[in-house]
């Protein structure tokens, strides 16, 4: 017959492997009317505004634009020109993962932009879309704690203790940073806007009662032209915080982290070019975890029947393991040209990958280094450059593991007899999520157990084993630990291995 379990239940998530979806992006581009000939393309940089996906069906639909600012030389040589333009985003992804998911995180990468020259009223542009997507399910683990009537089936029961990480929430939210962000006294003011990009970075994340606050950065990056034509570079930071809901029930031992990323972006200057209006709409995924002990059975079985039990193993997940590991980069890029000063500098990570190499793992990425200079006539070049990056890492197999890639905006240049030496450094954050492997009852059958006849002695004698404990040796002889305690005066001492045992049997 059919024995009812005792069972402890937790709303929680289960997270799908991480989805890549790479692809292109190209279009044709007619230059508007008000935008003068393009003699020469000098550099072109893109954002991605990633707004969201629609989830049905197993397919995922995203939605956004890349946003791309052309830098420019026209006929009239009247110094460096712009143009904004857009290309839609509006693709599909479609994985088995995706049919039972509630919930989508979502970060998006672009690389630099290649701009071909049509003619000079017409552009080519293509562009490579990276979105890293990962599926939450929503689910119920349920434990097996405790045998309902376990008298009734003189039943003994084996239970231990399992410390948990159970992503208990996930919790979504939009909203809008701005500020008035002044330009520094020591620069000239902004006459016209050319190029202006913001990264924003979560400096901290946690959970305080039942809310998760919300700290961070954007990094703000402005080239413009001056009264007198003359581009100038400037660098700025925008603080801001936010409160995100939290658990129902505030519970210790609750943990947030959280993954940002832009879903629109303005900025323009003021009448008198002093300061810069900057406004950032972010969407913030913020994953709750919580430690739990779990109290489950390990063992049962009974004195007076035969008993039956289903079993599964599950894997939970322990707490993370979160590392950094830096390696500064010094680059080389040579011109051909003599430099009068340089403009600005960014290195853009592509992302990065963890590669098992023989017995260790290797963290790898890609920087795309461009460096925007003026020559010794004041002209302005694009220097620009691939370079791979490797770093060894001390993350061990076995349990899963993520990386993520972080260029500091701290990135130096120094002009140098070949050329422009540029300097950064890039974090690595590496993820580690050891997984507790166990076995758990999920059901259980008991059937009386039929007496044929025999009367078996009272007491027996027996060896302990190798290997073999006190619970082991009383599910043998279906009796109990606390009678071979007993019978054994044993108290707080503990069996040695052969030692000779009474056994009695269970009444």
């Amino acid at each position: 017959m059919e024995v009812e379990l005792q069972k402890e239940s937790y709303p929680c998530y289960q997270a799908a492997p991480e989805i890549v979806d790479t692809h292109e992006e190209s279009t044709e581009t007619i230059i508007p009317d008000y935008c003068p000939d393009i003699a020469r393309i000098v550099d072109a940089n893109a954002c991605l505004l990633l707004h969201g996906a629609e989830l049905l069906n197993g397919k995922a639909t995203l939605s956004g634009s890349i946003e791309i600012t052309l830098l420019y030389m026209a006929d009239d040589a009247q110094g460096l020109r712009k143009m904004d333009y857009s290309i839609a985003l509006q693709h599909t992804v479609e994985r088995e993962s995706l049919k039972d998911c509630s919930n989508l995180s979502l970060e998006g990468h672009v690389c630099a932009p290649e701009v071909r020259l049509l003619n000079p009223r017409k552009i080519f542009t293509r562009i490579d879309v990276e979105i890293r997507a990962t599926p939450y399910a929503a689910q119920t683990l349920c434990v097996c704690s405790g045998v309902a009537q376990q008298s009734a089936y003189h039943m003994e029961t084996l239970c231990e203790t399992h410390e948990a990480s159970l992503l208990r929430g996930i919790r979504e939210k939009g909203f809008t940073v701005s500020d008035e962000i002044p330009i520094p006294g020591g620069k000239a003011a902004i006459h016209q806007l050319l190029s202006v990009s913001a990264k924003p970075r979560l400096t901290d994340c946690k959970a305080v009662g039942n809310k998760v606050m919300l700290k961070g950065v954007a990094c703000v990056s402005m080239l413009y032209a001056t009264e007198s034509g003359a581009p100038e570079h400037c660098a700025m930071e925008m603080s801001f915080s936010q409160i995100v809901d939290g658990l129902d029930a505030a519970d210790s031992d609750v943990s947030a982290e959280a993954l940002l990323r832009t879903t629109e972006f303005e900025a323009h200057s003021d009448g008198e070019g002093r300061t810069l209006s900057v406004s950032l709409a972010l969407h913030a995924f913020v994953i709750l975890r919580q430690s739990v002990s779990l109290r489950c059975i390990a063992d049962l079985y009974s004195t007076s029947h035969e008993v039956n039990a289903e079993s599964e193993l599950l894997e939970l997940s322990r707490p993370p393991v979160c590392s950094v590991r830096q390696q500064n980069v010094r680059e080389q890029i040579d011109t051909s040209v003599e430099i009068g000063s340089i403009l600005c500098a960014e290195a853009c990570l592509g992302s990065p990958s963890l590669t098992r190499s023989g017995d260790s793992f290797v963290l790898r990425t890609v920087a795309t280094i461009k460096v925007l200079y003026l020559d010794e006539n004041g002209v302005p070049l694009l220097a620009e450059r691939r370079s791979e990056i490797t770093l060894d890492s001390d993350a061990e197999a076995g349990d899963p593991i993520s990386v993520s890639g972080v260029c500091s905006d701290d990135i130096t240049t120094g002009i140098n007899a070949q050329g422009i030496e540029v300097r950064f450094p890039v974090i690595f954050r590496i993820t580690s999520a050891p997984r507790l492997r166990c076995v758990w009852i999920t059901a259980l059958q008991a059937q009386e157990r039929t007496d044929n006849g025999e009367t078996a002695p009272s007491l027996t004698l027996r060896a302990l084993q190798p290997d073999q404990t006190l619970w082991d040796l009383a599910k043998q002889c279906r009796t109990t630990v606390e009678e071979i305690v007993s019978a054994n005066e044993l108290g707080e001492k503990t069996a040695a291995v052969g030692e000779l045992l009474l056994i009695p049997r269970k009444r």
